[in-house]
């Protein structure tokens, strides 16, 4: 809240933020979203992909392709040619290039339909200013987090046509959502695997570790086809194998009761 009263943004300018934010649409780079695929974003010469799903109908098709952009102009690179849809009706168009920045619309020529879209593509220089930013604030104000939230701010303000009030919103709707999530989910991976595998050194699992793991740790280690999970607990000292360090380790925790 101080760095909020820093800014002049007392509990009224927030929510009228909110509200704002709330009422900003969100952007769309492709018109046929469902059957045509764009990257976020482009840099002029750099080789780009288009995903295509035209669904069963072109499922294991041969078809011809030509990638415009703009009304008249082909695409640079592989603007044309010939691509195979897999059994899903999906396919992707490679080594695709634009020459110059600014917002591209391109349209798919393919199986009789045009599918459009548009993306914008930026100068080169522009895409290391994101990591440059969080790294300069996180030196000059030893604030981590509030550098990457500048730096994925920035980021976004480039993907989303330079409006810094979308941006702010794709970081917060989108981004940050999506770290979360699977923040979440490597935790619970974590968590699980930590209840499936149990204590190092207990092959057993019967809460003690004693000369009886000691026998089955050995058998674990010269058996190439024990599971992971015994793997996993005859690594006693968590050196991420397991070997004869391991069976040493628990003799002298043995011995040392």
């Amino acid at each position: 809240m101080r760095v909020l009263r820093r800014l002049g943004l007392g509990h009224g300018g927030l929510w009228a933020l909110a509200l704002l934010l709330l009422w900003l649409p969100a952007s769309s780079h492709a018109d046929d979203a469902s059957a045509l695929e764009l990257p976020k974003l482009l840099l002029p010469g750099v080789p780009f992909e288009i995903k295509l799903d035209l669904g069963a109908q072109a499922a294991n098709l041969g078809a011809s392709y030509r990638v415009l952009d703009g009304p008249r102009d082909r695409a640079d690179g592989r603007g044309d040619g010939r691509v195979v849809f897999d059994a899903d009706g999906r396919a992707t168009l490679t080594g695709l290039r634009v020459s110059s920045t600014g917002q591209h619309t391109l349209t798919v020529e393919v199986q009789g339909q045009r599918l459009t879209g548009t993306v914008s593509a930026i100068p080169g220089w522009l895409s290391v200013l994101p990591p440059l930013l969080a790294i300069g604030l996180a030196l000059w104000l030893r604030q981590v987090v509030l550098a990457l939230f500048s730096g994925v701010w920035l980021g976004a303000l480039f993907v989303g046509g330079f409006d810094p009030f979308r941006a702010l919103l794709r970081v917060a709707d989108h981004y940050a959502v999506a770290a979360v999530d699977t923040f979440g989910r490597e935790g619970a991976k974590v968590e699980a695997t930590n209840k499936v595998v149990g204590k190092p050194g207990d092959m057993n699992g019967d809460g003690e570790i004693d000369i009886a793991d000691v026998i089955k740790c050995i058998n674990v280690i010269n058996d190439p086809n024990a599971s992971a999970v015994d793997k996993a607990l005859a690594d006693y000292n968590r050196d991420n194998k397991a070997d004869a360090a391991d069976v040493e380790a628990m003799k002298k925790a043995i011995l040392g009761k």
